[in-house]
């Protein structure tokens, strides 16, 4: 548990450190996947329900240009960005497990 609170404040000192005062900014949430991808439109409406139902501040918008998937490594999809960093690709997360994934990384 201690590990996770470490992260956590991690998390926060580098959204600091990226100029957001005390950590302000909203989160920024990216499903890449094509326009087609059901499981990716699932995973960003999942997504929203998830940073509502919790109260986080966060933008969450979904990519589907495929040149942008390739630039950001998406070998298959959905891919799943918090903040600049993939978390995950290629694999659709239960909504409990989604909702672990952003609270850790808010």
């Amino acid at each position: 548990m201690y590990e996770r609170e470490e992260h956590r404040h991690d998390r926060y000192r580098a959204r600091i450190n990226r100029g957001y005062p005390h950590g302000s900014q909203p989160m920024k949430i990216t499903v890449y996947g094509p326009s087609g991808c059901s499981n990716c439109t699932e995973l960003k409406k999942t997504t929203e329900d998830v940073v509502d139902r919790n109260g986080i501040d966060a933008d969450v918008t979904k990519e589907t240009d495929m040149t942008e998937l390739a630039a950001k490594g998406v070998m298959s999809t959905p891919g799943f960005e918090i903040d600049d960093e993939m978390v995950f690709s290629g694999s659709t997360p239960s909504e409990a497990e989604l909702a672990d994934i952003i609270t850790e990384h808010a």
